[in-house]
This record gives structure tokens, sequence and C-alpha cells, in this order.
């Protein structure tokens, strides 16, 4: 591919739809990581959280075993794979969640529109930008 997106996607769009599968054991440090967030999150109200490389938003559908999703204002899912943030379009979607945001964006250049985020995680994306 010509650029980074371009990159991700001829590499991930065959698998976006499997891709949550793919990671589960792979990622197993997501949800001690999102438990041990919930809990110092607890009693705060109207939060914003930025999922940067979030990918299909499965970091969301995990933390709602959590804590409440109602208790962010916003929950930005930044990732820059087009097929990646169209399943997470989907989930949110389904889910009914009104306060998720997909944005298609590199994550290094992103800033909340809502305001200063309270918490901003990474899963696998990190070791990647």
């Amino acid at each position: 591919g010509a650029d980074h997106a371009a990159r991700l996607e001829a590499f991930y769009s065959g698998q976006a739809g499997a891709y949550d599968k793919f990671r589960a054991n792979f990622l197993w440090g997501r949800k001690p990581m999102l438990a041990s967030c919930a809990a110092r999150l607890e009693g705060k109200r109207d939060m914003i959280w930025v999922d940067l490389g979030g990918g299909t938003g499965e970091n969301v559908a995990m933390m709602a075993e959590y804590i409440g999703l109602e208790k962010f204002k916003a929950i930005y899912v930044v990732d820059l794979c087009h097929s990646l943030c169209e399943v997470a379009k989907k989930k949110a979607k389904a889910k009914g969640w009104k306060n998720v945001h997909v944005v298609e964006g590199d994550a290094c250049t992103f800033q909340p529109p809502a305001g200063d985020a309270t918490l901003v995680t990474f899963s696998y994306s990190l070791s990647m930008i």
C-alpha cells in the first residue's frame, strides 16, 4: 500500500469479520487491564474514553462487563483500518451503544471533540504505532 492505512487495510480486510476470535487468546491482558481501569473509575460519571487502535470495538464490549457504559459521556474507538472500523460500527449499532463513536483516523493525531479524555487505552496497537 501507498501509506500506513492502505497497508493495514490490505492486511486486515480479509480477517476483519473474525478478528476478535483470532485475537482472543493473543491479547490475554485486555480483560485484566479493563477490569483495573473500571475499578479506578468507580464512582465517576460523564467520562470520556478514547481507545486508540480500537479496531473492532471489542474493548468496549469487554469493558461493559466491568462498568456501565452509560457512565461515559463519549467513547471513541479510533483506528486507521477501514474494515475494522466497519466491524466496530456494526457492533455499536447492534448493541445500541449511543455514546460510542467509531473514528477512522490516525491515533497519533486524534483529539476527542467532547473534551479531555478521562481514560485512554491501547491493547495491541501501541506496538504498531
